[in-house]
């Protein structure tokens, strides 16, 4: 009796058969929402919300100077978590906080970002690999085997 061989390629033939797409292959806005419903977290852009776990914006200092704020809600309010004044780490905490399901507000400078797209990404990669992790699971289940085994 032969055995059913679990290839790379049977696993991306049913992601793709899932309808998920490989990392890539999305624009932001599909990613979005690819994401808060992975990770159960929600997203938030344009107007100040009332609420969020975790807020990502820009601001100006007394002296004029533009800085970047990354800021936890449970830590206080009145102080700053993180302030950078480039955007190129600015945004490093946003994949896990997406990943963490959290609500995470994003400002339009943030938005309009490559290290946004960045974040996104990052955070999708984890997503396209829970995806493949499943499959994986089901084929075993199914009777599949890894050539080596």
């Amino acid at each position: 009796m032969s055995k059913k061989l679990l290839t790379e390629d049977l696993i991306l033939e049913r992601l793709n058969e899932e309808g998920v797409e490989e990392p890539g292959n999305l624009d932001q806005v599909a990613m979005v929402e690819v994401l808060q419903e992975h990770f159960d977290c929600k997203i938030l852009t344009g107007d100040w919300p009332n609420y969020a776990d975790y807020w990502f914006y820009t601001t100006t200092t007394a002296d004029s100077y533009d800085v970047y704020v990354a800021a936890d809600h449970d830590k206080n309010p009145d102080i700053y978590n993180e302030v950078y004044y480039y955007e190129s780490d600015w945004l490093n905490e946003l994949p896990e906080q997406i990943k963490m399901g959290n609500t995470v507000y994003v400002d339009h400078a943030a938005e309009d970002s490559y290290e946004y797209t960045d974040a996104l990404e990052q955070a999708y990669d984890d997503y396209w690999n829970d995806k493949k992790e499943e499959i994986e699971d089901e084929l075993i289940e199914e009777g599949y085997e890894y050539e080596n085994e």
